[in-house]
C-alpha cells in the first residue's frame, strides 16, 4: 500500500468508528429511558399495593382489577420494547468492535510506516556523516 494513502485511510476508519460509537450512545439512551420507565412503573405498583389495603372503595368498583390489567399490559409492552432495544444494542456493539479493530489496525500500520520512515532518514543521516 502506498504510504500516502495510509493517513487518509486512518482518517476514514476513525470517522467510521466514531459514527458507530455515536449510534451505540443513542441506543444506550433509549435503553436507559426504558429502564427508567420500568422502574417508575415498579414504584407506582408498589405504592398501589401499599394503598390497596386502605382503599377498599377501589376494590368495590373494580378499579383495582383495571389497574392491575393496565400495569401488566404496560410492563409487557415496556419489556418487549426493551428486548428490541437490547437486540439492536448487541448488533451495534458488534459493529463498534469491528470498526474499533479496523481503526486500531490502520493506526498500527500508520505508526509502523512512520517508524520505517524515521529509520530510513536516520540511516541516510548516518551514512552522510560517515561519508565525510
Amino acid at each position: 500500500m502506498k504510504s500516502g494513502l495510509l493517513p487518509e485511510l486512518a482518517k476514514a476508519t476513525h470517522a467510521m468508528y466514531l459514527r458507530e460509537h455515536d449510534k451505540v450512545k443513542g441506543i444506550l439512551k433509549e435503553e436507559a429511558a426504558l429502564r427508567q420507565r420500568l422502574a417508575q412503573l415498579d414504584e407506582h405498583a408498589r405504592a398501589a399495593r401499599e394503598t390497596e389495603s386502605t382503599a377498599g372503595s377501589m376494590r368495590a368498583i373494580g378499579a383495582d382489577i383495571l389497574w392491575q390489567a393496565w400495569e401488566e399490559r404496560t410492563r409487557r409492552a415496556l419489556n418487549m420494547e426493551l428486548a428490541r432495544v437490547m437486540a439492536r444494542k448487541l448488533a451495534a456493539m458488534d459493529r463498534v468492535r469491528a470498526a474499533f479493530g479496523r481503526n486500531t489496525a490502520v493506526a498500527n500500520l500508520l505508526r509502523a510506516e512512520k517508524e520505517k520512515r524515521r529509520f530510513r532518514e536516520l540511516k541516510k543521516f548516518e551514512t552522510g556523516l560517515l561519508d565525510r
